[in-house]
Parts: C-alpha cells; sequence; structure tokens
C-alpha cells in the first residue's frame, strides 16, 4: 500500500484529479453551451470517485502505519534486548510520515511506554532531526531525547555535545537550528542528573577539539599535549571516549573515567597530522587514542552503528554463530563538524607493511610495488583493453604471499586453521 501511494501512478491520478477540478471552475466561472456544461458535470462525477478512491486509500494507509506502529512498540515493551530491530522500524515509519497527524497521535500516547534503553541505538538518528521545522514533530522528539539524557547521560550526551561545538574547529554548517536545540535538551534534563558529568564534558570536549587543530611541528620528536588537557585530571563521572559503554537496562552504570593522558604525543603521519595520545583510565590500563582535527567522523560513527547492527543480526542466527562471523569494530566519537577522536586498534598490523616485506623475501623475482603503481599509473588514459591487457601483465608478476604470514605466526597446525578461518568470518 505504502509503495502504491507512493508510485507514479497514483500521483498521476492526483494530478489528474486537481487537473478536472480546476477545468470544472474554469468552466462554471465562463459562459459555457449546454454540450459543456454536460462534459463538465461527468468530469465532476469521475473525479469525486476518483478522489473518493484517494482519500480511502490514504485513510486506510494511516490506519496500518498507526496499528503498524502501535504493535512495534508494544513488542519493545516486551523485548528484553538493548538493540530491537523493532525500534529501527518505529523510527522509519515515524520520520518517512512525521506531518502524519494521526500518526503523530498515536506517538504522542504510546511512545512514554517504550524503555528509553531503546532508543539510544538510534540517538544518532534522533540528532540528525533536530533541525525540523515541523514543532510537533520536534517537540515529540525533544521529548524521547531528554528521556533519554536522564537516565542514559553518557551515551546521549556524547551525541548532543557534538551538536553544540559544531562551529567550534571553525568550520561553518546548517546546524544552527541543532546547536540551540541540543542545548535546550541539555537545560531541561540539567536537574536531573549528576552535574559533575556536564561540568566535566564542557571542560573536556573544547580542550580535545582545541588541540586536534593546533598546528604542531612535524618535525620534531618531541610534542605534547596542551595545557588545557594537562590540566584536566581525575575525570570521574565521564566515560573514557574511546571506550564502548554498554547500555544497561537497570541503568547502574560502571563507567571506565579518565584519570589523565600523558603529557607526550606522537604523530602518525597523514595529510591533517593527527595526534596519537595515551589516556590512562580509571582501570589502570593507558589506552592509545588518535585525535584527527579538520575530518569529519560523523560518516565513521554510523558506520560503525551499522556494522554494530550487522553483528546483532549474526548473534542470532545459528549458522553464523557457529562460524563465528563477526565484523570488527572500533569506537568513533565525533567532537563538531570536522573534529573526533577515535579508539586505537592495539596489536595490529597494516597489511601494505607486511606485504612489503613479504614479497621481498618469499617472491623477489616479482614485480615490486612501486614498479606496479607505475605501470597502472602510465595506462590510465589507456582504452578499457589495454587496461585490462597491463593489469593482467601485473597480476602475471607479482603473485599473493599474504597467506605466508599465518605460516610465519602460527606454527601449531591447529591454530594456523582456527586463526586463518577467524581472519576470513572477522
Amino acid at each position: 500500500l505504502y509503495i502504491y501511494v507512493n508510485s507514479d501512478r497514483f500521483n498521476t491520478k492526483r494530478k489528474i484529479v486537481e487537473h478536472n477540478r480546476q477545468a470544472v471552475q474554469s468552466v462554471n466561472r465562463g459562459n459555457a453551451d449546454r454540450d459543456k456544461m454536460t462534459g463538465v458535470a461527468f468530469m465532476n462525477r469521475f473525479s469525486n470517485i476518483d478522489e473518493k478512491e484517494i482519500n480511502q486509500v490514504q485513510e486506510k494507509l494511516t490506519r496500518n502505519l498507526c496499528v503498524a506502529i502501535e504493535n512495534y512498540m508494544k513488542f519493545c515493551c516486551l523485548d528484553m534486548t538493548v538493540a530491537s530491530p523493532a525500534v529501527y522500524r518505529i523510527i522509519a515509519l515515524w520520520f518517512a510520515n512525521k506531518r502524519n497527524q494521526e500518526l503523530r497521535k498515536e506517538m504522542e500516547k504510546n511512545i512514554s511506554t517504550v524503555p528509553s534503553y531503546k532508543f539510544i541505538c538510534v540517538l544518532n538518528q534522533l540528532t540528525a532531526h533536530l533541525n525540523s521545522k515541523n514543532k510537533d514533530f520536534l517537540q515529540l522528539l525533544k521529548n524521547v531525547i531528554i528521556r533519554c539524557v536522564r537516565e542514559h547521560p553518557q551515551q546521549t550526551l556524547c551525541q548532543l555535545y557534538p551538536l553544540i561545538y559544531a562551529h567550534i574547529d571553525g568550520t561553518q554548517d546548517n546546524s544552527d537550528d541543532r546547536s540551540h536545540i541540543a542545548q535546550d535538551i541539555i537545560a531541561s534534563a540539567r536537574g536531573e542528573i549528576n552535574p559533575k558529568i556536564i561540568t566535566q564534558m564542557e571542560n573536556v570536549i573544547p580542550a580535545l577539539i582545541e588541540f586536534a587543530n593546533k598546528t604542531v611541528d612535524t618535525k620534531s620528536k618531541n610534542n605534547y599535549i596542551s595545557e588545557k588537557l594537562k590540566n584536566l585530571e581525575n575525570l570521574d563521572q565521564i566515560q573514557c571516549p574511546t571506550i564502548e559503554l554498554p547500555v544497561r537496562v537497570d541503568l547502574k552504570y560502571n563507567i571506565t573515567s579518565i584519570i589523565r593522558w600523558e603529557k607526550k604525543i606522537s604523530l602518525v603521519g597523514g595529510i591533517n597530522a593527527p595526534k596519537k595520545l595515551s589516556c590512562e583510565c580509571s582501570d589502570g590500563i593507558t589506552r592509545p587514542q588518535l585525535l584527527k582535527g579538520k575530518d569529519d567522523l560523523r560518516q565513521d560513527a554510523v558506520m560503525q552503528q551499522a556494522f554494530c547492527m550487522i553483528n546483532h543480526l549474526l548473534e542470532k542466527d545459528p549458522e553464523a554463530v557457529q562460524r563465528q562471523l563477526k565484523i570488527r569494530t572500533y569506537k568513533v566519537m565525533p567532537l563538531s563538524t570536522r573534529t573526533g577522536i577515535l579508539q586505537w586498534c592495539q596489536n595490529t598490523t597494516p597489511i601494505g607493511s607486511y606485504l612489503g616485506d613479504a614479497h621481498k623475501n618469499y617472491r623477489p623475482k616479482d614485480y615490486t610495488v612501486g614498479k606496479c603503481r607505475l605501470l597502472s599509473k602510465n595506462h590510465l588514459k589507456s582504452n578499457a583493453e589495454k587496461r585490462l591487457e597491463v593489469f593482467t601483465h601485473i597480476c602475471e608478476n607479482i603473485k599473493p604471499v599474504f597467506h605466508y604470514f599465518f605460516f610465519e605466526k602460527f606454527h601449531q597446525a591447529g591454530v594456523w586453521f582456527e586463526r586463518r578461518l577467524a581472519y576470513i568470518n572477522r
């Protein structure tokens, strides 16, 4: 039914009815003869029939929509999983029909029955619509997010403060409305959460943004954190931004807070010279972090959210569980429009750095990577047949060597086999 209402056929029918109505009005205003009046009468009658059918279809769609939303909400109340697939359907239907008044009434009546923890997995999508011009929709959306702030401040405030500090890194974007609305949401919930959480976040996030966009000497080996970061210690009320905080149904959170950042930093190369920090946490572990300025990490965060959703689906599939299928994820926290901090993936090796040495060791007579790249570059403007010929020639002269990695690292047959499978599946 939804597909039909949004089809070209249905839209054409609505346009025809509208056109016929205008034609009838124009004839009624003029001095028409009897034949024209007869034609207009037929046109008006058929327009009434078509209009009645259109209204019936739209009413049926609205009824089905309200029933679907109602049942999805009931399911969310009964389902105890944190990332329920039903909440994605609620959000999708709600946002696609935000101007539907009957749906709005249904949402207002029942959305408060859905536990707030269900909405944590879709906070990205909720905050993205805070610039809506639809006042009724916006107020309902704000109420949902305010409830999330009150009951899950760590996860929710991390989504709101990047909107507030969107321009602090000097970028311009159209998020002014969302910035003001995010401030209103925090102000509404301020009296019901620990004020230290807000104070510490308002100290940490601007300091990280400022340092991320600060120019440092890329040639020096002695670079240090800023004075503002150096003065921030014992941030005992906020979660370390690069550690995932699992959502708790009972709201009893045990956070891993920040003790301090080590004074010395390192640069990891790249166009925007991201900075590698070392964060000492309350669990006694010092964790490396990557602080990036002049780079929009919001899409990266959305992709990690999508990967987490895929992992939840894989956990429910018996075959996927048996094969231990899983997508490895890492924490990404945007701090503003073009600044963010990422979890540093420890105990990892870039594939490129291994392959460069492996080709020299195991197939020294193969073409070098540089030669292959040069051959490809020299024929970029050639026709498709020539480029295919060059590609085939390159493949014949540089053979795979990555399988040697597992022979080098895992010497027992069982471990070797298990690690190969783990690499493929994860």
